[in-house]
């Protein structure tokens, strides 16, 4: 499959409808991931730092784990993967 080209937010919206109209009820995370292509990575990185400046910092070894998902996101990218890999829970 191609990788989507997507140019503004509203392509990226409307990329996500489209993947979401087509397979039905049900959407799993990584047929999103699939649809959105390299663009997963930075809504990632932004939910990992709005919840590091948010009261939950606070909490031990929370930063921590953040920080983990951080380094798994960044080495997925520098490897050069389509899209942000979760394992199949």
């Amino acid at each position: 499959m191609s990788e989507p080209r997507i140019g503004s937010l509203g392509e990226l919206l409307d990329q996500l409808r489209a993947a979401v109209e087509a397979d039905g009820a049900e959407v799993s995370v990584g047929e999103l991931m699939e649809a959105v292509g390299r663009r997963s990575f930075a809504p990632v990185l932004l939910l990992v730092g709005l919840l590091l400046v948010s009261p939950l910092s606070g909490i031990p070894s929370f930063p921590t784990l953040m920080a983990l998902l951080v380094c798994l996101v960044s080495v997925q990218m520098l490897l050069g993967r389509r899209h942000f890999w979760l394992p199949r829970w």
